[in-house]
Order: structure tokens, then sequence, then C-alpha cells
């Protein structure tokens, strides 16, 4: 907790002081937070208390953590007027420090129960002034409130009501700001107070700018300004986490990139929210890995994925498409090959409107290609358009008749050369188709060289006599230069030759002494004979004037001659520097020899420093530039030293500071020359700052060099440094010391009033947490109580309010401290016990400290908050320490016990037949322990052992005594079943007895014998797969039979009915063709099972053409021996139907054809 004085010193200074009601001294009680404290001023002179005052008076601020009392001023006739203090509202209470009285004003007075009773008596004679006072009340700011519970956070709602721990003023909550964090948060628009009490409540609504759309978990923070009885301010705030997760899922598809080019990959990711955050499963389409993403697509062509989000919660499932839109990549047409003669070239791109780019393009916009620009080869060129690139590969053949060429007259004919490809034909004169050119006479020839399928390529021959120097002379240190020579298109060869065809001729390549540079043609050369002439004077040096002579060194080769101003031995090279008198010169000296000649610079110069004394310093004067113009030195270039030199450069500097107080004599040298000035340096007088009561004597200040003057506010003698502190006043005053030589230091000498004091480096209030404050009082020099040292440490000293004091030439103030409580971590349960797979929330509770500015850090990295939800795959301990924004953090631990997983196998019965109920099932756990069952027979048995069908599968779930479940299934051994069955065809209700044969096929498995039943009393022995033909006599309904067994005598049985039926009927044909052919020669009707059977055969007018009661009779298409035209004939058949017991007629129609 923190705790404030409300007070607030240099802030309130001014007006509020002016408000503060103000108290005489009287029997009397007030109730005020602040105010002024003075004695009666009944007294004789005006100003001073009266005699025999006899004065009780007490303050009551019962919500105040302490009442303090501080005087200004103080008076009373020691030991007989006299000032008590209590702690509560009467005498009676616990008094507070010694009475007082005198002139020594008292310490603070603290009282800590809300109540502070003062008691002042006096007697009849002497009174004095009385005192000054006023008294502060010191109030710990209220913690900040906790929310207790949320009113049903759900989705889609605008409004939220939430309860605080403690009431709060409903005009302040109104009034203060709310913010919402969260993902989609909406903003807080007003804070509603729901009914308030006295204008407090516990109960607030926020109303949103708009609804919550989104499950997550939210923050809230709400910022208010409360004011307490003193009406103080204090700026609270209140946090809490509520969380939402009924909101329906959602998700959105986002892309790096949705738009590629083809062959190109790119990013998708599903951003998904709402429902049960932690069990989101995503399905794609088209397919992609499990999980949100990233997932990388490559799609050929454009395509949409679509992603659906389902939950663990039932939440309807949520979709979302994307669309990756793949740009074909341009297609390049195919160009070239070219020649390198070939003119410029369009390439031809789809789509239009992209750029080229590569070798030969000489416009990107238009696709123009250049074979000559880009020279034989093969070339990669790109056209990009749409965000998307092709390139492609364009062959240019070379086509080229080299470069110029010379020959010598009447030279013998010679190959040209330099050209590319091998295998064109040259034409032109004086030359072959095959290249070798006739130099015959003088004159310049233009040949051509053409490559099959390219314009042709042009060299230049030109015939002539080579003409150039035959010898020369050059130095070595002259420029490269071009040989003299005709005609041009030969080679040069040779050293120090730098371009063959040029003939550039670079001397310092080529050895001292004769090189032979040859010029050839085709079919002669030339020589010429180039003398190289070695030299080298050496380098510039520098001299003075009054050296001796200086034998000159480093040139080559010897031999030569020198001269130039100076030069006393030319062979030998001594130069005089004095040979222009004692002046400063510049002189070139020349060395020659073979012809060549090559310079040197010297330059003569005199070390000179012009200021011979410099003037006077002190040792705090600034660092002198040791430059022309402080020093006029002369030459530029040479280096400083001595004392004080930091920098030895031309430019050096010297710092007084370095070389200290006396006369320093420092050198210049440059040239084998020296020259010295010197600095005379005067010591600085050494001051230090000192520090007076106002009230303090005279006093000598001190100096370390005498016969000086002093000067400032407060000097009495400014010979002697007499200072007095009564005269200076009270504050901070520069006093100034100046020596005979000049030089001056100055000191800060401070005068403390009658002192007022202070505490410095304290604050109103700290956490609990180990840390030393540095607190120091001023003025310094004093004393301190309720500190180790000058060390406040607020774990050592505790939660609570403590008094530190800090005492000065007898004056005494008093600071009050307030330590807020230390952390402190509640565990509901230290240790739980786990099922592996399981999930199990950790939950911490914390006390003290600043419950707004809790933050619960986990171990393992698995998060803050006060409880966490995790899934230990073993047993483990986690532990959570818990801080505040500044309070010594506290640590507390969990054991989580893991149950490791049991394993179950089985016993059952020895192989019985199929479904045989004899059997059983036994799960065996392991390892031991106990266990309850849990099986799905029809029993759901609850025993480890269980009867059960054989060839039945069975599922059992084992519980552990911790509850841990594992579920396992058992197949009963079985034989392999036996199942009897057939079908039988024909597949008819009823088979016709004139017809009634079946067969019967075997759809049986596992039966090896047995026998089947006809149901007439007929049987026949089973054969597997074997498919039995029966043929029934008489009408009737059949139950056949097959009953099979295998080799373990497990058996199976099935039937099937079959009808029988005794049926009547006539079949009529509808055609027949009595040709004479043998086919189909006569018309006959077939009947079955019927009597007195006629049968008629009529013409279209109705004249019967036949009759007969034979069915065994055929009509042969005539009519008294006529045969009947091809038409359609009607045929009547009249009989008795045996099965039905009746007469019927049948009419049909009957075609003949010829």
């Amino acid at each position: 907790m923190r705790t404030v004085i409300l007070i607030f010193f240099s802030l309130v200074a001014f007006y509020p002081l002016l408000a503060q009601p103000s108290y005489s001294i009287s029997n009397a009680i007030v109730f005020e937070c602040d105010a002024i404290f003075l004695d009666s001023e009944a007294g004789n002179p005006g100003g001073n208390y009266g005699h025999n005052e006899n004065f009780i008076f007490t303050i009551c601020v019962p919500q105040a953590d302490s009442i303090v009392l501080t005087f200004n001023s103080f008076c009373t006739e020691l030991n007989f007027d006299i000032l008590r203090f209590f702690d509560g509202p009467d005498t009676l209470s616990p008094s507070v420090g010694i009475p007082f009285s005198g002139t020594n004003v008292p310490p603070a007075i603290v009282a800590q129960s809300g109540y502070l009773t003062v008691h002042f008596k006096s007697d009849g004679n002497v009174s004095c002034s009385g005192w000054d006072a006023s008294w502060t009340s010191v109030v710990t700011q209220p913690p900040d409130p906790i929310i207790d519970s949320f009113y049903n956070p759900t989705c889609n709602m605008t409004t939220l009501r939430m309860s605080f721990d403690f009431p709060l003023n409903c005009d302040s909550l109104a009034s203060g700001s709310a913010f919402l964090s969260g993902p989609s948060a909406p903003s807080v628009v007003n804070i509603i107070p729901i009914n308030c009490v006295n204008d407090t409540t516990s109960v607030i609504e926020l109303q949103f700018s708009g609804p919550i759309i989104q499950s997550a978990v939210y923050g809230v923070t709400i910022n208010a300004t409360f004011l307490d009885l003193c009406d103080n301010p204090w700026e609270l705030m209140v946090n809490g986490n509520f969380t939402v997760d009924d909101c329906p899922l959602q998700v959105v598809l986002l892309a790096n990139s949705t738009t590629i080019c083809e062959g190109e990959c790119t990013d998708i990711f599903a951003d998904a929210s709402g429902g049960d955050l932690v069990s989101y499963v995503y399905t794609w389409s088209p397919a992609l890995p499990a999980g949100p993403g990233d997932h990388t697509v490559c799609p050929a062509t454009t395509t949409t994925y679509f992603v659906t989000v389902t939950d663990a919660s039932g939440s309807p499932p949520a979709m979302d498409q994307i669309t990756i839109n793949v740009n074909p990549l341009p297609v390049i047409a195919p160009a070239g090959p070219f020649c390198e003669t070939d003119s410029l070239q369009t390439l031809i791109a789809n789509p239009v409107g992209g750029t080229w780019s590569g070798p030969g393009i000489v416009n990107s916009i238009n696709g123009i290609f250049d074979p000559n620009g880009s020279g034989p080869g093969i070339h990669n060129v790109m056209y990009s358009v749409n965000g998307c690139s092709s390139s492609e590969s364009i062959i240019v053949n070379p086509a080229y008749a080299g470069p110029d060429e010379a020959a010598c007259p009447g030279s013998g004919p010679f190959a040209v050369s330099g050209f590319n490809p091998a295998g064109g034909t040259w034409s032109g004169p004086n030359i072959s188709p095959g290249g070798l050119f006739t130099p015959s006479v003088s004159g310049v020839y233009v040949v051509e060289y053409t490559v099959s399928g390219c314009p042709p390529s042009q060299k230049a021959i030109l015939v002539d006599s080579i003409i150039i120097p035959q010898r020369d002379t050059s130095c070595e240190n002259q420029n490269a230069f071009e040989l003299p020579f005709s005609p041009y298109g030969g080679s040069w060869s040779g050293n120090g030759i730098l371009n063959s065809s040029s003939g550039l001729f670079d001397p310092p390549s080529a050895p001292p002494g004769i090189n032979e540079l040859v010029y050839s043609l085709n079919g002669c050369s030339d020589t010429l004979e180039m003398n190289m002439v070695q030299i080298f004077a050496g380098w510039n040096i520098n001299a003075c004037p009054s050296e001796a002579p200086v034998t000159l060194s480093n040139f080559d080769p010897p031999g030569g001659n020198w001269s130039g101003p100076g030069i006393t031995d030319p062979v030998n090279g001594v130069f005089d520097p004095s040979y222009n008198g004692y002046i400063n010169s510049t002189v070139d000296l020349v060395y020659s020899i073979g012809g060549c000649t090559d310079t040197i610079t010297v330059f003569v110069r005199i070390t000179d420093i012009a200021t011979s004394v410099y003037n006077a310093m002190c040792e705090s004067d600034s660092i002198v530039i040791l430059n022309w113009n402080n020093t006029m030195r002369n030459p530029w270039g040479g280096n400083w030293s001595g004392p004080g030199i930091i920098n030895p450069n031309t430019n050096g500097e010297f710092d007084p500071s370095v070389a200290g107080a006396g006369n320093h004599k420092i050198y210049y040298s440059v040239n084998s020359c020296i020259d010295s000035m010197v600095i005379p340096v005067n010591p600085d007088p050494n001051l230090t700052d000192t520090t007076f009561c106002v009230s303090e004597d005279p006093a000598l200040l001190p100096v370390d060099i005498g016969g000086g003057l002093w000067s400032g506010t407060g000097i009495i003698n400014n010979s002697t440094g007499e200072f007095d502190p009564g005269i200076a006043g009270a504050g901070q005053h520069t006093i100034g010391y100046a020596t005979t030589n000049g030089c001056w230091d100055v000191m800060t000498v401070t005068v403390t009033p009658a002192p007022t004091l202070s505490i410095n480096g304290l604050d109103n209030s700290y956490c609990f947490q180990d840390t030393l404050v540095a607190v120091s009082g001023a003025p310094a020099g004093g004393s301190f109580t309720g500190l180790s040292g000058n060390f406040f440490n607020p774990f050592n000293s505790g939660p609570g309010i403590h008094s530190i004091s800090y005492t000065y030439c007898g004056v005494t103030t008093t600071s009050l401290v307030s330590v807020n409580d230390s952390l402190s971590i509640i565990v509901p349960f230290a240790d739980t016990t786990l099922c592996e797979g399981d999930f199990v929330r950790l939950l911490v509770n914390a006390n003290g400290g600043f419950p707004s500015y809790y933050n619960f850090e986990w171990s393992n990295g698995l998060g803050n908050g006060s409880s966490i939800l995790i899934q230990p795959p073993v047993s483990d301990q986690y532990y959570v320490i818990v801080s505040d924004i500044c309070t010594e953090p506290d640590t507390a631990f969990i054991d989580v016990d893991v149950e490791a997983p049991f394993i179950i196998s089985f016993d059952t019965s020895d192989k019985l037949c199929f479904g045989d109920e004899n059997g059983f099932a036994e799960a065996l756990v392991s390892p031991i322990g106990t266990y309850t069952y849990r099986w799905n027979d029809e029993k759901n048995s609850e025993t480890a052992l269980i009867k059960a069908a054989a060839g039945r599968f069975y599922t059992v779930t084992v519980t552990s005594a911790y509850g841990c479940e594992e579920t396992a299934q058992v197949k009963v051994p079985a034989y392999n079943r036996v199942i009897a069955d057939f079908s039988v065809t024909p597949d008819r209700e009823c088979i016709i007895l004139y017809d009634a044969t079946i067969q019967i096929v075997d759809k049986s498995e596992g039966g090896t014998v047995g026998f089947w039943g006809f149901g007439d009393g007929n049987f026949a022995f089973y054969t597997p797969l074997d498919n039995p033909i029966y043929n029934y006599e008489d009408a009737g309904i059949y139950n056949i039979s097959l009953d099979i067994q295998n080799e373990f005598g497990c058996s199976g049985v099935h039937s099937e009915e079959v009808c029988i039926e005794n049926a009547s009927f006539v079949n009529i044909p509808t055609g027949f063709s009595p040709n004479g052919d043998g086919v189909n020669d006569k018309f006959y009707v077939y009947p079955f099972n019927v009597d007195d059977i006629e049968i008629r055969i009529y013409n279209r007018l109705g004249d019967e053409l036949f009759y007969t009661n034979d069915p065994d009779e055929g009509w042969d298409g005539s009519f008294f021996g006529r045969p009947q035209k091809m038409a359609v004939y009607a045929v009547s058949v009249q009989f008795y139907n045996k099965a039905e017991s009746e007469y019927q007629v049948i009419s049909s129609t009957l075609t003949l054809l010829r």
C-alpha cells in the first residue's frame, strides 16, 4: 500500500495554505484534516500567550493513519510554561514525546490513533511569543478494487455488469474511463453505477460501442479518481479478465500473394476465431496438411482454396475461400539464329505490353535486337509482362572478316586472318575464295567475307613498304609515347610495347640498354633499336642554411653530373645550403647522364621562433596552440618538445596545467636546426568550497598563496580573507581570490539560514522489497534516527509506517514512510494426481502488494495468469512466481503426479463353434492394482471375467483407483463360421409343372459334409460348391433344406420353399411361312393340360379358312387347296381348362409369309 502525505509540499506552498483554517489553543475539539495551530496570543505584550492558561485542545481525524503537528517557531518560559502531547482523544492517552518548554523548537509530533490531544499550561509569571505550527493528516491510499465477478459474459453482448470487492463512489465511477482489450474489442462508451446507496455501489455496467463478436479472453481496465474523507484525490485502477466462449466460429483465409506466376508458390493461412479456441480442426479443399498453415501452395492454374473449421464445442462450422490467380508465363516467339552482320531484328512475345532485357536489346519496349551489338554466341533475352518473365536463347552466328591487315608489296601471297567462322567465302581484288591474298602492288584493297546465309563482312588490306626509324633513345622516366611507323595494320613486339597495333611504347617498362622493337607486316618486318637510358635523381630533401654542405645520395646510375644553385661538386653531388646566405630559399637541382635528366627540390629554411618569451600564464589558463600566430615559428613541418607539450606536431599544443608552475623552455626542431622559447607559468591559488551557518562568527578563508586580494559578499578584510556569514546572509556566495601575478580562483561559500531541515531521497511509500534507498539530510552534517546508516531498506523495516528523523544544529525534522504489504501466494491444492493425457488447471491466489499489477510467471514457460491449463506428459513439480510493480516476489510449488498408463491383455476360452455361448473372456491388467471393469456385453458386466459367445468382439473399459481409463477390445476365439445358404433357379413365385426342373446354387461357407432334402422325401449328399439339378413330378409346395458341418462338428442349416404349379394353357404362334422349304411350313397350336380343343382360322372378311379339334393337325396356309396370300389372319382357340375347370376362348393373330 502507498502512503501519501496530503500536504503536497512545494506544489501547494502558495494559495492552498491561505485557505487553511487557523486555530488558537483553547478547550476545544476540532475535526479539520489540515490547519494552522497557534498559541492563544492573549497575553501582554500582544502576541504572547496569557498567564495561568490551562487548555486541552483535541484534533479528531478518525480516518487518518497519522496526524503530524509541525512547529515553525516556539518560545515558552523554560520549565514553567509546558506543552504536552497525547496520542488519543484525551490526556489519559499515551503521551507523545516529552513535555516541551523553552526556545527549542519541538520535533514533528506524530499521533497514529486518529486523535492528537494538546495540553498547555502556563504559570502566572513570565510569558513568551508561544508558537506557530500547523498539522496535516496522513491518509494511506486505498487499495485498488478487485473485480470479484462478471455477470454472464456472452457473445454479441453490448453491455457487461461486474461487481467489486468493496463499494466505490458512484460519481467517481461515472466520470471515470474504461478500456476493453481483446480481438476486435469495442470501446467502452459509458460506465453506469448500479443501485447507488449514499453515493456508493459495488456493481457497475459497462456500455460498449458495439457487440463482442469473437470468442477470446478480454481485459477490462477502469481508471477513476476517488476522494477520501479529507477530499484528497486518489487515482485508482481496476483490472480484470473475462472469457467469451460462445461466439460462432469464424475464419478468414489470407495469402502472401493472391496473384502469382505460373510455376511460383505462395503461402496461405487460415485465421480462425470463435468457438472452442483449443480444439480447431481445419479441413482443406484441395487437400492440404492439417492445421491453419502457413501452407505453401503451387497451383498450376488459377485455383480457389476452401477451408472449413470445426471445433469440439459443436459450433456451426466456419468456411472461407481464397482464389490464387496464376498468370501464365509470357510466350516468346522463337527467333534466330541470326548472323552478326544481320540488320536489327524485332522480337515477338505474347501477351504484348511487356519489356525486354538482355544482350543485344537496343529497345526494351519494342523488343529490338541488334545481332552486331550482341556479338556472336548464345544470348538469353528476357521478356517480362504482368509481373511474370520468360527467357529465350537467341543464337547469333559469327560472320566477321577480322581486323584490317597490311602487307609489303611484292611479297608472297598470304592467308588473311582474324575471321570467324571458318568455311566462308572471300571475294574482292587479289584474294581467292579461300582467303589467299596476293599483295602485288601498293594500294588499299577492300575484301569481303561471306558466311553461308549471312550478309558479307568487310576488311581493308593496306599494301605498302614499312617505314620506321632504325634506332632511337629514350629515358626511363619519359612518359609513354607512340612509335612512328607506316603502313598501319601490322603488329609491334618487344619490351615496353603496350599496344601492338598502335605502337604505344612505355619507357619505364623496358630494361636499360638496347631493346629491339620489331614491326611486322604480312610478308615482311623491320626493327627499331631503342636505347633505354636509366636515371633517378633521388627524393626531395630539406636543409638548414647553417648546415654543413650535404652530399646528395640515392641517385642512379652513378657517373652523371649535378647542376644547379649551391652545387659545389657536380661529379659527387655536393650541395652547400648556405649558397645564398643565411636566408630561406627553394632550389631545383638537376642530375644528367646519357642525355637524360632528373630533378630534385631542396627546401632551404631557417629554423626560428620569433617569440622568445611567451606571455606569462596561470596554471588554469587554456591550452596554447603553438602555431605561427602565437609563436611565429618557421619553417613549417618541425616538431616541438619540452615540458607541457601535449602535441609535438608543427601546430603543437602547450598545456600549462601539465607543465605546472615555473619558467618552461620548449624547443622547435626542423631540418637539423633547432630554436627555443620560454613560457612562464604562475601558480593558481587553490580554494575549496565551504559552508557556514548564518549565526557563525567571522572566520579567515584558507588559501595556499598569500599576498593576494579577496573579493565577494561577506568579505570584511580583502587582504586577510576574513568572512562574516552574518553579513553575507543565507545563500550561496561566490568568493574570489587574485594572486599578485594575476592568477585567480573562486570558491562557493554557502551560508545556511537558521536551519530549515529536509530529508531527501525518501518517497512517501515503498513497496515491500529488499532494496537500499540512499537518504540524505539537508543541510549536510546532521544525524539520522530510524535508519541504518544513511540507508532505508523497506524489506528490513517491514510493512507499516516508519518515522525517520534528521537532526542538525539542534533542530529535528521527521518524515513518515509507509511500507506496503508483502506478497504471498495462496495455493488451493499443493499436489494432484492425473491420468496420462488429462488436462489440469493449476490455480493460485495472491495476497498483499498491488493486486491490480499482479503478474504470475509459471515455470517451464507456461505463461502468465493466476491459472493455467496444462496437459503434463509425466509427473513434475511446477512453480509460480507472483510479482507486482515493485513488491518482493513470492514463489509457490505444486506437485503434479501423472499416473503411468496401465496395459490390458486378455485370457479367453479355446476355440469353439461360432456363436457358442460357453466361451469366456477375462481382462488382465498390468500392473496389478485396484480396477473396475465395464463390458459392452448384454449385461454390461462389471467383472474381469465374462461369459462370451465365440467369434464375437467384446470391449472392456478398465478404470484405475485414480479414475484413469483404458479401453481395449478382444475377440473370443472361434472356428470359422459355418453358413448354410443357397438360392433356387428359376426364381419365380411358382414353377409350372410341365417344366418343373430346378437348379440349386450353393452359397454356403465353411461346410465340408452334409445332405440336401428336396421336400418330396428325396435326399442327396452335400458336396461343397456343387449346384444340384432336381425335377419335380407333381405340383405342390416343397421345402428344400441344407444341413452341413465342418471338420470340427460345427453346423449350419438353411431352407427355402419352392412352389410347383399344375397350370393349363395354349401356346399360339404368331406367324409361319408355308413356302415348301421344310421349315415352319405348317401352323400348329400347342396346348397343355386342356380338353375339347377347337381351332379356327379366319381371313379379314370373317371367312373361316381352317377348323380342327386335333392340335396335331396343322394348317398349311391353303383353303380348299388354294394357297392363301400373305396377310394377317385371325385365330380362335376354344378349350376346356382342366386346371381352372372351365371352358375358355383365346383369340390371336397369325401372319402368313411367303
